[in-house]
């Protein structure tokens, strides 16, 4: 008996479930003694039982109410990192939004200026080849010696095959651009 109730204080530190547990073994000594044969024993024997079975269900439902908190927790803070995750997705796809109608707005502009380019390009082209006869009727014209002979009203073009010469450059020249833009601009 002294070495159960060395045991007693370590049974009574798992709380009811021990108490129980504790009265249900002093209960059961009584009972196989064989002093006692009354009733109210059996009686007190059987709330000793209800007290451990209580005590166990009441341990049960902390320990599951107790996991069921740890695990709300959890997903609590699972939820609070996809929030903020999410709110940082949000915040890099708006800036992404932003970049791309930025982007687009400078394309568009940029189509409208070289649409307006293609067009002057067009025009141009289309002068240059009406500058190349009038220059080739000037240059025809240096280089005619019976365009200006002198006779006795006239007098001979002074350096008009260096005039010529430079004509022909400005009309090679003004071939060439003529080819780029319609390279370039196609119509």
């Amino acid at each position: 008996m002294n070495a159960l109730l060395d045991k007693a204080s370590s049974i009574l530190g798992y709380g009811v479930i021990g108490l129980g547990l504790l009265l249900a073994i002093l209960a059961y000594r009584l009972l196989s003694n064989g002093v006692v044969r009354e009733r109210p024993i059996y009686v007190f024997e059987g709330f000793c039982l209800t007290v451990v079975i209580i005590g166990a269900v009441l341990q049960y439902s902390s320990t599951t109410a107790g996991a069921i908190t740890a695990r709300n927790q959890t997903l609590q803070d699972e939820l609070r990192t996809a929030n903020d995750k999410l709110s940082a997705t949000q915040t890099e796809l708006q800036s992404a939004k932003e970049g791309s109608s930025a982007a687009l707005t400078r394309a568009l502009k940029a189509e409208s200026t070289l649409a307006s380019a293609s067009g002057a390009m067009a025009k141009i082209a289309s002068l240059v080849p009406t500058e190349l006869d009038n220059l080739r009727n000037v240059n025809n014209v240096l280089t005619d010696a019976g365009a200006c002979p002198g006779g006795p009203h006239g007098v001979p073009l002074p350096h008009g095959s260096a005039t010529a010469n430079l004509n022909a450059n400005v009309i090679g020249y003004l071939t060439a651009v003529k080819s780029t833009i319609d390279q370039a601009f196609p119509h």
